[in-house]
C-alpha cells in the first residue's frame, strides 16, 4: 500500500535499487490519478544513477517522474566554505532543525507594546494584551514564519480599525482608507517589524553561525558548549560575498522551509544511497519528512532499522524489528524526518509515501524485505 513503511534489506548487488524502483513503477500505476496532480521524485547520488533510472523507469512504463541528486535540491545558495570532517558531521545532525525551529521562533514576540499608530483619519490604538492574544492565535496555526507574518498584520489592522471605529464612531466609509494608511504608515511598519521581522534563511543561519549569543539561546539544551564553539565561523553580511559549504545547504534549506514553506511536493519520494546523506540532508527532500514523507529503506542483512528518538535523528540499531516511533506532529524531532546513516558498506534506498505524518504514527505497517 501507499502508506506502508517498505524495508528492503541486502548486501551489495542484490538488488536493492531494482526493487525500489519496481515498487515506484508499482505505485506509479497503482495511483496514477494521484501522480498525475504531483509526480514522484526519484533522488539518486549522482548524474550517473539517474541516468541509469531515467532509462529503468521508462521501461517499465512509467513517466511521471522527476529525477536529481540532493545537492541540486539544496544549491539554491553559492558554495564556497569548506568545513572539517567533525563540523560537517554537526551540521548535519538531526539536533539542527531544533536549533534551527527555535532560532526562528525567538526572534517572534520578544517584546509585545502596545499599539499607538497616527493616520490621517486618527490614531490607531491597540493595547498590549489585544496584540498578544492575536499573537498567540497566529502562532498556534503553525504556519511557515512569514506566511503567519501576513496574517497577523491583517488580523491587528483589522482589530485597530474595530477599536478606532468604536471609539470614535467613524464612518464605514472610511474603512478601506484607513486600513490603507495604518498598513503603508512608517509609524505602524517600524511598530509591527519590532513585534515580527520578515525573516530569511540567509539571516537566520547566518545569525547563528557567527552570533555567540544567538546560537548559544537557540541550541541552549541541544547542544554542548564545544559544539557551538565548533560551529561559529565568520560569515560576511553581505549577500553577494556569502559563501556556503554544503552541510549548510541543508540548514538554509530547512531554514527556507519554516519561514517560507515548502515550494513544491511529490506524492513520492525515492531517495538512493541515503547512508550517505545525513539528517539534515534528508529533511531537504521537497516536502520531505519535515513536512510529508516518511521512508522505506534497503541496508545491510545483518542491521535492521529502529527509529529512536533524538532530536530528529534517525539512527540505525541491530533490533529485532524495524519501528516507527512519532513525536509531535510536524515537529523537527519527527524521528522518520531525518537521514540514514548505517554502519556499514551497504547502499539503502529509500521510499517515501505522503503524506508523512499519518505514515509514521505508532502502529503503522512496517514490512521488511530481505534480499541475499
Amino acid at each position: 500500500p501507499l502508506g506502508d513503511l517498505i524495508v528492503v534489506q541486502g548486501g551489495p548487488g542484490t538488488g536493492k535499487t531494482a526493487v525500489g524502483l519496481h515498487r515506484a513503477a508499482f505505485l506509479l500505476y497503482e495511483h496514477r490519478d494521484l501522480f498525475r496532480r504531483s509526480p514522484l521524485l526519484v533522488v539518486g547520488p549522482n548524474p550517473l544513477f539517474l541516468a541509469y533510472i531515467s532509462e529503468v523507469l521508462p521501461s517499465l512504463g512509467e513517466s511521471s517522474v522527476v529525477q536529481t541528486t540532493v545537492e541540486l535540491l539544496l544549491r539554491r545558495y553559492r558554495v564556497g566554505h569548506v568545513d572539517p570532517p567533525e563540523v560537517a558531521a554537526l551540521k548535519g545532525d538531526g539536533r539542527m532543525a531544533l536549533v534551527i525551529a527555535t532560532a526562528i521562533s525567538s526572534r517572534i514576540g520578544r517584546e509585545v507594546l502596545p499599539l499607538e499608530a497616527a493616520t490621517i483619519f486618527g490614531v490607531a490604538r491597540l493595547s498590549a494584551d489585544e496584540v498578544k492574544t492575536q499573537l498567540d492565535d497566529v502562532r498556534g496555526r503553525r504556519l511557515p514564519t512569514n506566511v503567519a507574518r501576513d496574517v497577523l498584520r491583517d488580523q491587528l489592522v483589522a482589530a485597530a480599525w474595530r477599536s478606532f471605529s468604536a471609539r470614535t464612531e467613524a464612518d464605514p466609509a472610511r474603512h478601506v482608507g484607513f486600513v490603507d494608511d495604518l498598513r503603508t504608515g512608517k509609524p505602524f511598519k517600524a511598530w509591527f517589524d519590532r513585534l515580527w521581522p520578515n525573516l530569511s534563511a540567509h539571516t537566520v543561519v547566518g545569525s547563528l553561525l557567527t552570533g555567540r549569543s544567538t546560537l548559544a539561546n537557540a541550541a541552549a539544551g541541544v547542544l554542548s558548549a564545544g559544539e557551538q564553539t565548533m560551529l561559529r565561523r565568520r560569515i560576511p553580511p553581505a549577500v553577494a560575498e556569502q559563501r556556503w559549504s554544503h552541510p549548510e545547504l541543508a540548514l538554509l534549506d530547512e531554514a527556507e522551509a519554516l519561514i517560507s514553506g515548502v515550494s513544491r511536493s511529490f506524492t513520492h519520494i525515492v531517495v538512493d544511497e541515503a547512508q550517505d546523506l545525513s539528517a539534515m540532508e534528508f529533511r531537504g527532500s521537497p516536502d520531505a519528512p519535515r513536512h510529508g514523507r516518511s521512508p522505506s529503506s534497503v541496508t545491510s542483512p545483518n542491521r535492521r532499522p529502529s527509529a529512536v528518538r533524538n532530536a530528529g535523528t534517525m539512527r540505525w540499531t541491530s533490533s529485532a524489528t524495524p519501528t516507527a516511533d512519532h513525536r509531535m506532529e510536524g515537529s523537527p524531532s519527527s524521528p522518520w524526518a531525518t537521514g540514514f546513516r548505517p554502519r556499514s558498506s551497504m547502499s539503502p534506498i529509500v521510499s517515501c509515501p505522503s503524506p508523512h505524518q499519518t505514515c509514521v504514527r505508532r502502529n503503522r505497517s512496517v514490512s521488511r524485505v530481505e534480499l541475499r
